[in-house]
């Protein structure tokens, strides 16, 4: 599956956050967020039309958000539907706030066990050592992953975040050896989708991920699984937002511990 389909919804936001009032790129980001649910069954002729542009313009949007074309992105919309569908089963229930609770209840009791504190603190020592950090996350979390790179600024340490295919690809011209890699793959979808690029680097890499498969063992030295194989009661919608920002959470309270160990906030 083309990693785009997992930023399709990022890229028509981030324009539309962007405030770019009036532009040809707003205006189209608009209509297809207003009617994304019916711009697979509309063809170039009646976008352009109906927004008083001309196709080539459809066609340089398409390309400047990261597709070869239009129709190539027209067949990505399917993709919120599918989303919705999850979202309706998850948080569309009568009791959903009964059963968030419990969710989070679980999950949290588990990730507490999972992320122990001498597996938390290795991964600490890592990064603090590491000369470069980037993270490697996926569009749907990567406002998550930003507050943390920023958090991580302000006592000291530098890191790099890329969610998207055309930066994580480029990156491999300035990353060497000495640069390590943290992928969160929530699904595992990323990490299989980017699999021959994450491959080329030649730092540690690290990955966090639901998903259990073999072919993974080969690209990363280490693995955090979220959830054990017995646990498929919590939903894995829960995890993209409350495990992330739990993981990071408590990596910033680890790092924060490792520096003040250090008294290298005096200067503070």
């Amino acid at each position: 599956m083309d990693i785009k389909r997992l930023s399709l919804l990022h890229r028509l936001t981030r324009i539309l956050d962007r405030n770019h009032f009036g532009t040809i790129d707003y205006e189209l980001a608009k209509f297809f967020l207003d009617n994304y649910r019916s711009i697979s069954k509309m063809n170039i002729y009646e976008i352009a039309e109906r927004n008083f542009v001309s196709r080539a313009s459809i066609r340089r949007f398409a390309s400047h958000i990261g597709y070869e074309n239009f129709a190539v992105m027209k067949q990505h919309f399917q993709d919120f539907d599918e989303g919705a569908e999850v979202y309706l089963k998850v948080h569309g229930t009568a009791d959903f706030r009964i059963g968030l609770y419990r969710f989070l209840s679980l999950m949290m009791e588990e990730l507490n066990v999972r992320m122990n504190s001498s597996e938390v603190s290795w991964l600490v020592k890592e990064i603090d050592q590491a000369q470069e950090v980037a993270f490697i996350v996926s569009s749907h979390i990567a406002g998550i992953l930003q507050t943390f790179q920023q958090e991580l600024v302000i006592f000291g340490k530098r890191v790099t975040l890329l969610s998207n295919e055309e930066d994580i690809c480029a990156s491999l011209d300035y990353f060497g050896p000495e640069t390590m890699v943290i992928v969160f793959s929530i699904s595992g979808l990323l990490a299989e989708t980017l699999a021959p690029v994450i491959k080329c680097f030649t730092g540690k890499k690290i990955l966090f991920t639901l998903k259990r498969a073999p072919e993974f063992n080969y690209n990363f030295e280490k693995i955090y699984h979220l959830r054990s194989q017995e646990n498929t009661d919590i939903p894995d919608v829960f995890y993209y937002s409350y495990a992330v920002h739990y993981v990071l959470d408590v990596i910033l309270s680890e790092f924060l511990k490792l520096k003040t160990e250090r008294n290298d906030f005096n200067d503070l």
